[in-house]
């Protein structure tokens, strides 16, 4: 996908070429109206990897952005355990909602990156896991008899990433039970926490109080959203870049890979630690800080950059121009400006009257001081 605009007075037949070397990959031509911008989309094949795209106009006078650099993105496949009852109404309603969404992979619960189960037993504390467990808490007859369903209000905490795109319009939360573990509620009505994070654990741990035999949740468009954005969350976490590419001066964040042969003796440690992480662009190399979230800092110059942790490489990613104020040229004026040819100094020079009188006044006092020496300076005794 490409968007192509023009900030030209006239209107323009705009060559739009992506090669791969030497190699053409494909070749279009767009006509675009004066200030107008177009979407263009072209099928490519995978594997690519790397991606150069031109643009040619006749009078251009900035060709810098006429240029993109596109590293081919990869598949961060979410790898998902699911823990749940089977036949219970929760298993049906994740198994559901998982079908729409993509690049998700079953698996057993040792190699899990999220973990779908029930609220009990709570999980283990591991860095690298997600949980989210669903209820309801207790599943005794007498508990789940007493439960509440509620209709709202519901207040939703709009900041957390989990919560984007719902509303919960419509929809009966049923089977609600007293929590009394340590959490960061998400999702309340009342004094009741329907969504909350598990505090005092490594585990990036969810639990949501439902009994989905009682609720219409599973029902609403806002479970597959919900869902959608737990493993989208997930995913975003995983080692390795996020995306692959990028415009100037925009953050880019990226966890580090985990070393599968890392232990927690000192020894592994230290192995992790004394190993450099560089960024290297156009053969420069720049160390970068080491750290669980690696934050670069603000890239000002374009290109493909590669990220190389001791011998091993992370990655590489596309940094593009972009700036629309920049690109637009209407607002100068043609014509020829010479360089302004900066005088060479030939040595000392005088050329302001305040200096002569500067340098007279330095003579007097100079002239002063000797006099007023010679004439006081004490006289020594003859033997």
């Amino acid at each position: 996908f490409l968007r192509r605009s023009h900030h030209g007075k006239r209107g323009a037949l705009v060559r739009v070429a992506g090669t791969v070397g030497e190699r053409t990959i494909f070749q279009e031509t767009i006509t675009l109206a004066a200030g107008a911008a177009a979407p263009l989309e072209v099928e490519v094949p995978g594997g690519l990897g790397r991606l150069s795209i031109t643009t040619e106009n006749i009078g251009d006078g900035l060709p810098l952005d006429n240029r993109v650099e596109l590293i081919e993105p990869k598949v961060r496949t979410l790898h998902i355990a699911l823990a749940l009852p089977k036949d219970s109404p929760a298993l049906t309603a994740v198994q559901r909602a998982l079908r729409g969404i993509p690049d998700v992979s079953l698996t057993n619960s040792e190699s899990a990156e999220l973990l779908i189960a029930s609220a009990q037993p709570l999980p283990s504390s591991r860095r690298e896991l997600a949980w989210l467990g669903i209820g309801p808490l207790d599943a005794s007859d007498e508990v789940r008899t007493a439960a509440l369903d509620l209709a709202g209000p519901f207040i939703l905490e709009k900041q957390n990433p989990l919560l984007d795109g719902l509303t919960l319009s419509g929809v009966v939360w049923g089977g609600v039970q007293p929590l009394k573990l340590d959490v960061a509620p998400i999702i309340t009505s009342g004094q009741h926490p329907l969504l909350s994070r598990l505090n005092g654990t490594r585990t990036l741990a969810y639990l949501l109080n439902i009994d989905f035999a009682k609720s219409n949740l599973a029902d609403s468009p806002d479970w597959p959203i919900l869902l959608s954005n737990l493993i989208e969350l997930r995913r975003d976490n995983l080692p390795g870049l996020r995306r692959w590419n990028y415009r100037l001066n925009e953050e880019i964040r990226f966890r580090l890979i985990e070393d599968d042969s890392a232990t927690t003796t000192e020894a592994a440690s230290e192995s992790n630690t004394s190993r450099p992480l560089l960024l290297v662009h156009r053969g420069q190399k720049r160390l970068l800080a080491r750290a669980p979230i690696v934050e670069l800092p603000p890239l000002e110059e374009s290109g493909v950059y590669t990220l190389v942790d001791g011998e091993r490489p992370i990655g590489e990613f596309a940094v593009n121009f972009f700036d629309s104020e920049e690109s637009t040229l209407t607002g100068l004026r043609p014509g020829r400006r010479d360089p302004t040819e900066a005088a060479a100094s030939r040595g000392f020079q005088i050329d302001q009257p305040l200096t002569w009188m500067i340098l007279v006044g330095i003579v007097l006092i100079l002239l002063a001081a000797f006099i007023d020496w010679h004439v006081l300076r004490p006289v020594g005794r003859r033997a």
